[in-house]
């Protein structure tokens, strides 16, 4: 739906639909004590907010039911349609009748042509977010692999370590270029104690080092 207009005062749209708080706020009034920070402090509006979030309806559990732009363009709190009418009705009923039978209003003169064209909105934001989730499983899908191949890699026994591994084992991070230098005094160490280095598999690199704990032990400690 596009933006809407209440006692006179324009209710801009984000880019995903929601309706601006501020905006509305101003509709009403503009009284301090119904500013939009204070509802929104509310429990019944946090308990609103996450049950938009968890089940939706229709499709608000793909959008964050509020969100606050800082900057730029257009500042300000947006809200889906469901949040900007429970606060119509936290301000005054006489304030939430107004802005309930506006968005009726609105609805009735949506041409049928509109109203497919905000359901087709609809399911692009729904296809939108299941892509992005679908993206973000894939990255941690990833990342778990390549942890689970660079922990404790077990090649010629137990006492067989990656790089990666040993630091993960011993509580300490470091970054990628000194993981290769260690790894280099590691394999040195080996050639001077005549002890073998084994490989362990990695989804980015096809397969690395593994070292003794004697070995690493000597270049970190």
């Amino acid at each position: 739906m596009n933006s809407i207009s209440i006692a006179n005062v324009e209710l801009t749209v984000d880019a995903e639909g929601r309706y601006n708080l501020n905006a509305l706020h101003r509709a009403s009034g503009g009284e301090k004590k119904d500013g939009p920070s204070y509802w929104l402090a509310t429990e019944k509006a946090k308990e609103l907010i996450v049950e938009l979030s968890t089940t939706g309806f229709p499709v608000v559990a793909q959008i964050q039911p509020v969100n606050t732009i800082v900057g730029g363009n257009a500042p300000g709190t947006f809200a889906v349609e469901q949040v900007i009418v429970a606060y119509a009705n936290w301000i005054s009923p006489a304030f939430y009748l107004k802005v309930i039978n506006t968005f009726l209003e609105a609805q009735r003169k949506m041409t049928p042509a509109q109203r497919l064209l905000q359901q087709a909105k609809a399911l692009v934001v729904l296809e939108e977010k299941q892509w992005e989730l679908e993206r973000e499983q894939a990255r941690v899908a990833k990342e778990s692999a390549e942890t689970k191949a660079q922990v404790v890699a077990l090649v010629n026994g137990e006492d067989y370590f990656t790089i990666v591994g040993y630091t993960n084992l011993i509580g300490r991070k470091m970054p990628l270029d000194e993981s290769q230098r260690l790894g280099k005094e590691a394999s040195a160490v080996c050639r001077e104690n005549g002890w073998e280095t084994g490989h362990a598999p990695h989804p980015q690199y096809g397969s690395v080092k593994t070292y003794p704990r004697e070995a690493l032990e000597k270049i970190f400690h």
